[in-house]
């Protein structure tokens, strides 16, 4: 048994009170959704192109080591363009020609060609006060046990960080791996002698 309904036909206050009710549904149903939606602010920049480091990590660190080491202390940079000490003028080709394609070879390009250009950071923020980062290290720290320390406070190189020129976190981590890494090139040579 089919039923039809004429819905000009029905009461005036049953449309209403029906109408709201739908009104009310449609309107938790688009406040639910915006609520399960991230908004994506307007200043925030998504990324448009591979992300760079990330390649490096995944496909070079394991032969070649940190990007900006090599890029600071192998690379060179000539009317623009990257030259390596075998590459002079095949640099980019040599890049696509290593296990990259097109659109990687051009991210890790880029990405050389900007650290080859750019001071390491401990240099531009912490050498107008400590020097080299070599000198800082062996004027002012020990090794112990894999942790760098004061030499004449004994204390722990990081909670020194943490409260010098209100530094992040993410600073400090990033500055004791600089500084960690730099020590174990002073200290341990020494230990194995």
């Amino acid at each position: 048994m089919n039923h039809t309904y004429d819905v000009h036909l029905l009461p005036l206050s049953f449309k209403r009170k029906h109408l709201q009710s739908v009104i009310k549904l449609i309107l938790m149903i688009s406040l639910i959704s915006v609520a399960f939606t991230k908004k994506v602010s307007a200043d925030e920049v998504k990324p448009t192109g591979p992300d760079a480091q990330k390649i490096w990590d995944k496909t070079c660190s394991s032969c070649h080591g940190n990007s900006a080491d090599i890029a600071r202390n192998y690379l060179s940079v000539v009317d623009g363009q990257l030259q390596g000490p075998m590459h002079k003028t095949t640099f980019r080709k040599f890049l696509t020609n290593h296990y990259l394609s097109e659109m990687k070879a051009d991210a890790i390009h880029s990405m050389l060609l900007t650290q080859a250009t750019t001071k390491p950071r401990y240099e531009v923020e912490c050498s107008s006060c400590h020097k080299s980062a070599a000198d800082f290290v062996r004027e002012s720290f020990v090794l112990r046990k894999g942790l760098l320390h004061g030499k004449k406070s004994g204390t722990p190189t990081r909670y020194f960080l943490e409260k010098h020129r209100d530094l992040k976190k993410e600073d400090v981590d990033f500055f004791m791996n600089e500084l960690t890494v730099m020590g174990y090139k002073i200290y341990l040579p020494q230990l194995a002698r």
